[in-house]
């Protein structure tokens, strides 16, 4: 098996829980990833720093491929079509952690 294809992880991508805004699951809602505040202590000040953990969180799995990507073209030269798709896709990363739709 292809080393590249392993990872310790449990495998992207994650989402935010439809029953839970602070719990982080597979999309596919199979797995439970945790809970960023739990259901207790979500009193009111702390929910909204709750849900944007949850966000944060749940973005992982997409910064850590992005992360790749760009560690494997830091030696390359880059064209303008690369670094436009590169900036989109951070630019989409940054907008789901932010909640930004």
């Amino acid at each position: 098996m292809d080393k590249d294809l392993i990872t310790k992880h449990t495998p992207g991508p994650w989402a935010i829980s439809k029953h839970c805004s602070t719990l982080v699951e597979t999309s596919i809602g199979s797995r439970n990833i945790c809970s960023a505040g739990g259901y207790t202590s979500n009193v009111t000040f702390e929910l909204p720093t709750n849900e944007a953990n949850a966000r944060l969180i749940a973005a992982a799995p997409d910064m850590y491929n992005l992360l790749k990507e760009l560690a494997s073209l830091l030696w390359k030269p880059l064209d303008t079509e690369q670094l436009i798709d590169l900036s989109a896709s951070a630019g989409n990363l940054l907008s789901k952690i932010e909640d930004e739709d």
